[in-house]
């Protein structure tokens, strides 16, 4: 078998030009676009909640309003039955009542 030579330092400059770049392009993408951290990093309560009859989110959402929180996510998940309800931690509230 011949053996194989593989000159990759001819293609440095253009590769690390091409790396450069993508590089940049992240880094401005990250700023641009910002993370979504979930629940995992930001804190807050995530709830699975299975009612007996079909419910509507946009009544779960009114009454988390009216009880005060802010910044809620309601969304069905399974059936209409099961509402999957995500609440960031809450400005107004202690440590131990947000947990």
């Amino acid at each position: 078998m011949p053996e194989l030579k593989i000159d990759f330092m001819r293609y440095r400059h253009v590769l690390g030009t091409a790396s450069a770049i993508l590089v940049f392009a992240s880094a401005v993408s990250l700023v641009v676009n910002q993370l979504n951290w979930g629940l995992d990093f930001t804190g807050g309560t995530l709830v699975e909640v299975v009612y007996d009859k079909p419910v509507d989110p946009q009544t779960v959402r009114e009454q988390l309003d009216d009880a005060g929180y802010t910044g809620h996510v309601v969304q069905y998940f399974g059936s209409d039955r099961d509402v999957l309800v995500r609440v960031p931690p809450q400005k107004n509230l202690t440590d131990q009542q947000n947990a």
